[in-house]
């Protein structure tokens, strides 16, 4: 039903063999701030994170956790049969939701992850 936007617990990658499957076998593509790890599967697309304890607090963290979700859940039903986990580089600064939107978007065009390839 596309008229569900929710980002349902099927739609998550969460399990340590999930993840390890993910950086086996799936490819890296990075941006300015972000990069993501994808892999196609045959199931429904599912979202991961890696978010570095480093030099950040929780606050820093969940708002970065919650501002991707977001993203892939408005836009899940471009996204092919993929699992992705979105890992945020060091350098990172405050990122303000469009940056984070736009750079999102741009790495899944690159990765070739949308169903119809726009410009």
């Amino acid at each position: 039903m596309q008229d569900d936007f929710s980002f349902k617990k099927k739609e998550h990658v969460r399990k340590n063999n999930e993840f390890k499957e993910i950086f086996l076998h799936g490819r890296k593509i990075s941006g300015k701030y972000l990069y993501i790890y994808y892999y196609f599967n045959q199931e429904n697309p599912k979202l991961g994170f890696i978010v570095s304890k480093k030099k950040r607090n929780g606050v820093e963290r969940n708002k970065l956790r919650r501002q991707i979700r977001e993203v892939f859940r408005l836009n899940k039903y471009q996204l092919k049969n993929v699992n992705i986990v979105v890992g945020v580089k060091k350098d990172y600064k405050y990122l303000e939701y469009q940056v984070l939107h736009d750079e999102f978007l741009l790495l899944l065009r690159r990765a070739k992850c949308l169903k119809q390839q726009t410009i």
